[in-house]
């Protein structure tokens, strides 16, 4: 069965560019663009690894991020974000299978991410 990821981010472009990466992966990448809409897919259906950015407009990717491990705290997250800063890992350090990768990112650290958290995710269960 293919892997699932949900990517919110507001920028169009970021969802070309992800799908680019991922194009010839094993995975199956569902883009939203709000934060309420990523809850709404979350409620609807499993994903196994999320891509988040931060800054979006109404509730933000710390917000979101918060609620989604409150939720799922197993689920993987990888934040996207053109602010790589000190309050965010501050925000996050609590939280485990959470990396944070500055914007602007290149092919090979983000596939390096996204294969890490997938292989642990298939392994869990050997």
């Amino acid at each position: 069965m293919e892997k699932r990821i949900l990517m919110i981010d507001d920028d169009p472009h970021m969802h070309r560019i992800v799908g680019i990466y991922l194009k010839n992966k094993p995975y199956e990448l569902v883009n939203v663009h709000s934060a309420r809409m990523a809850l709404h897919k979350l409620d609807e259906q499993p994903f196994d690894l999320i891509l988040s950015d931060i800054q979006m407009p109404g509730m933000d990717g710390i917000e979101l991020i918060k609620m989604i491990k409150a939720k799922y705290p197993d689920l993987p997250i990888i934040v996207l974000s053109a602010f790589d800063s000190e309050r965010f890992r501050e925000e996050f350090a609590s939280f485990a299978d959470l990396s944070i990768l500055a914007k602007p990112f290149d092919q090979k650290t983000l596939s390096q991410l996204i294969e890490r958290y997938m292989g642990e995710a298939e392994n869990e269960g050997d």
